[in-house]
């Protein structure tokens, strides 16, 4: 799945249809694999959050792409949509508020992860 024009605002932090297609291929193994994809993204966006590139570049841009096709492979939508707004914004070289959009990630993924 790719996203072309992230839409954080119009999506669900869940989609329970993408996790249980994941359940039903891998069977027994999917919640090895959802755990997976969480380190995944936490090792990610600790990785971002200690990125010092001002602005955001390559770098960045790459940690946003990962948390953005993690978060995709297990249904976090809004977190893969927030991702994929920042490594959009870094790949366009728009001005990036880096804080504020871990911050939102980092909310957004403890949505996922406690809900």
């Amino acid at each position: 799945m790719r996203i072309s024009e992230p839409d954080p605002d119009n999506q669900p932090t869940r989609d329970e249809a993408q996790l249980t297609i994941l359940r039903n291929d891998m069977g027994e193994a999917a919640d090895e694999v959802v755990a997976a994809y969480q380190d995944t993204i936490v090792g990610e966006l600790e990785k971002l959050k200690a990125s010092d590139n001002e602005p955001p570049a390559a770098d960045e841009k790459r940690f946003a792409h990962t948390i953005k096709s993690s978060a995709l492979a297990i249904g976090a939508m809004r977190l893969a949509h927030l991702a994929a707004r920042l490594e959009k914004a870094i790949n366009n070289e728009d001005a990036v508020e880096l804080p504020a959009a871990i911050v939102e990630i980092e909310e957004e993924l403890d949505r996922y992860l406690n809900g």
